[in-house]
């Protein structure tokens, strides 16, 4: 199975896009950050590829979101779609020999916003059947900082 993570910077108009370039790299799942898709919900795609976001209220400024495109062969595969908020999401997978649970999340850069992130990642990691293995993809916002003076 092949899966990856891509932050894309604004999935509007793009669906179909996406799902070539998925297709291209031979992709199973991929996690998607910076949608900036409004709402919470499931389109089906192209060829049968679904897609899940979770977004921003619909009343709010586009900003961060976050989905999770499947390739057709999975559309059985799904348990349950977990819209948390837009920076945090979860899909449930039956696959043959395991439950998998794939949370995709997108960080926020501003470091005020972060232990709520940090709440919201560990809730839907707790909420997880143990009996399922998890995957954490995403954009996780890293930097790295030199403390060195020249």
């Amino acid at each position: 199975m092949n899966i990856d993570t891509w932050n894309i910077t604004s999935l509007t108009g793009k669906e179909i896009e996406l799902t070539e370039e998925a297709k291209k790299y031979q992709l199973d799942i991929l996690g998607i950050s910076s949608t900036k898709r409004k709402g919470k919900g499931t389109l089906s795609l192209n060829n049968g590829w679904q897609l899940f976001y979770s977004g921003v209220d619909l009343s709010i400024h586009a900003q961060a979101g976050v989905a999770i495109l499947l390739h057709p062969h999975l559309a059985d595969a799904v348990l349950e779609w977990k819209p948390i908020n837009e920076r945090v999401a979860l899909i449930r997978l039956q696959l043959k020999k395991t439950n998998l649970t794939i949370i995709q999340v997108y960080a926020p850069n501003i470091e005020a916003d972060y232990m709520t992130f940090l709440d919201a990642v560990l809730t839907a990691m707790e909420n997880v059947p143990q009996t399922d293995s998890i995957l954490l993809i995403g954009d996780f916002n890293a930097h790295v900082e030199n403390d060195s003076q020249i």
